[in-house]
Parts: structure tokens; C-alpha cells; sequence
């Protein structure tokens, strides 16, 4: 079961997530169609961020995956020489 902390940071966790896809949402699919003066440009960065910040954290995420994978894969391949030579 989980505790009422978990249940705390799953639900803030989810939170800022659910803002963060309303935010690019609106970034992407609705500011296109604003005019340049209007005053919710101010609230976005550039549009070229929207391409930028999305690869960047997907080419951060497969490098950490990649690792992660690489020293499983070495450290389980450690243990089964050990286990071989005993």
C-alpha cells in the first residue's frame, strides 16, 4: 500500500506534468495563430525552444538509459565470470 506521502508526491508528479503538456500544448498548437503584439506572447519563449528543449531531454533520456543499461549489462556480466570461476 502506498503511504500518504507517496500518494503526495505521485499527485504533485502528476500535477506538474499535466501543466507542463497545457503549457507546450498551448505553446505549439495555439500560439501560431496569435498575433505577435498580443500579450500572450510574453508568456512562451521563442518558437524555436519548442523544437530545442524536446530533443534535447529525449537525446539526455537515451544517453541516461544507455547507461543505466550498459552498467546492468557489466555488472551482471561480472557476476556470471565470478560465478563461473567458483
Amino acid at each position: 500500500m502506498a503511504t500518504i506521502s507517496d500518494r503526495l508526491v505521485g499527485m504533485a508528479v502528476m500535477f506538474v506534468a499535466v501543466m507542463v503538456m497545457c503549457y507546450y500544448s498551448a505553446w505549439v498548437i495555439v500560439l501560431p495563430f496569435v498575433d505577435e503584439d498580443n500579450l500572450a506572447q510574453k508568456f512562451f519563449l521563442p518558437w524555436w525552444w519548442a523544437v530545442v528543449l524536446p530533443t534535447t531531454l529525449l537525446l539526455i533520456l537515451i544517453v541516461f538509459i544507455g547507461t543505466f543499461v550498459g552498467v546492468v549489462v557489466l555488472k551482471n556480466s561480472r557476476q556470471a565470470a565470478k560465478s563461473h570461476h567458483d
